[in-house]
């Protein structure tokens, strides 16, 4: 949007729906609908969420192996996590969604998708992550990437009770959940950029990022 000259809601509203559909294609006009206070979708008062997701579209294609990529997935599976335990929650599968830039025509691309389930369920950002990247080596090494993301349901209560003290696999957990809630308070007390893990501020690198 930043990009089109697009800044605020107002600019957004006042834009022409054409122009949007033909740089954004169908979000273009959903985002000039919304921006203009039209949403035909019912209210759902007690509607829960399903699935927790975030993804980049790149300025650029990129190989499976580039370090931005790996930045990318790790900014997107610390977000997630973030998310995760600040809704209690935690996931059970954790699925890699990746645009090949291969083009179809009409300005299509072929999508592909991989899941993994855990033995338990997860709100750990590097543990989404590196579930993640092993999903990288089942695509094949030839393709390119326009677009890369995370998305994690199966979704489940956190149930702080499942810790065992003397578990050596459930203190690691314990360990790591007391490490992501020191993190959490400092994000919230001072930004989220105030202290991060290694290589996770990459989620500013792409020009486009969606959250679900």
């Amino acid at each position: 949007m930043h990009g089109a000259g697009i800044t605020t809601v107002g600019e957004l509203a006042r834009s022409e729906p054409a122009q949007l559909a033909a740089r954004f294609g169908s979000l273009g006009a959903h985002l000039y609908e919304l921006a203009n206070g039209h949403d035909p979708r019912p209210v759902v008062a007690d509607w829960q969420r399903k699935s927790y997701g975030e993804e980049n579209t790149f300025e650029r294609d990129l190989t499976l192996d580039s370090l931005e990529l790996e930045r990318t997935l790790v900014a997107h599976g610390e977000a997630i996590g973030r998310r995760l335990r600040a809704d209690d929650v935690r996931a059970r599968t954790i699925t890699l969604k990746l645009k090949l830039a291969r083009p179809l025509g009409a300005g299509r691309y072929p999508i592909i998708t991989r899941s993994f389930s855990l033995e338990q369920p997860t709100d750990d950002g590097a543990e989404i992550t590196a579930a993640a990247t092993r999903m990288l080596s089942r695509i094949r090494r030839s393709d390119k990437i326009r677009l890369a993301g995370i998305q994690v349901h199966n979704l489940e209560r956190s149930d702080p009770s499942q810790l065992g003290l003397f578990d050596p696999a459930r203190a690691s957990e314990s360990r790591r959940s007391r490490l992501n809630h020191a993190i959490d308070e400092v994000a919230r007390r001072f930004g989220e950029t105030a202290l991060t893990r290694g290589m996770v501020r990459a989620d500013r690198a792409a020009p486009s990022r969606r959250i679900k």
